[in-house]
């Protein structure tokens, strides 16, 4: 079993998202993947970016607004809302 691959870049452009992308790759070898992705520019734009998932996983592409399926959207919205009642 693969473990999980971490990668920080300074924004959430195609060049950071195809360095993520190549290090999975990388870290989990011959197997095909299935990479689930929201409708964020950088992962549906680029056609470099679709090609290369298109080449290496199995692409799911959650739905737009689908906050429920994509649990960083939890996050971000409880952290918005402690952000505007702390500003209140």
């Amino acid at each position: 079993m693969a473990r999980p691959v971490f990668y920080v870049g300074q924004s959430t452009n195609k060049n950071d998202f195809l360095k993520f992308l190549e290090l999975v790759k990388i870290e989990i070898g011959d197997i095909r993947p299935v990479l689930v992705y929201d409708n964020h520019p950088s992962h549906i734009k680029p056609k470099i970016v679709r090609d290369y998932i298109q080449e290496h996983f199995t692409p799911l592409r959650l739905p737009t607004y689908s906050c429920e399926f994509n649990s960083i959207e939890k996050v971000w919205s409880q952290l918005k809302a402690k952000f505007k009642a702390e500003m209140a």
